[in-house]
């Protein structure tokens, strides 16, 4: 669909699921803001069916939503720099401990 889009803004919407389409469709995403949503999961697609997120990324906001847990979201983000989750619900930072690039968290 949009093979060269590199920032991608849906915050502030009431969105509880990430679409599909952000892993399938977006392979130059770099920059992701995704918060002030509902989020319970940051893996696109369904309860049932889910991926990682695109492995371009560097810059992800994902902060104000309600998410308990990172699960696959970011296993193909080797050069994600910059992650910030703050006010969610989550239980622990399990799922980013393959990201080496990783300079800010919050």
């Amino acid at each position: 669909m949009f093979p060269r889009l590199h920032t991608l803004d849906i915050s502030h919407n009431k969105l509880v699921r990430l679409p599909i389409e952000i892993a399938t469709q977006l392979p130059a995403l770099r920059v992701f803001d995704c918060s002030r949503n509902v989020l319970e999961s940051l893996e696109p697609g369904t309860r049932i069916a889910s991926l990682p997120l695109p492995a371009a990324l560097v810059r992800v906001d994902a902060s104000y939503n309600r998410v308990e847990a990172f699960g696959d979201a970011f296993a193909r983000c080797r050069g994600l720099e910059s992650l910030r989750v703050a006010h969610n619900l989550l239980q622990s930072c399990e799922g980013l401990e393959h990201l080496p690039r990783l300079e800010h968290l919050d």
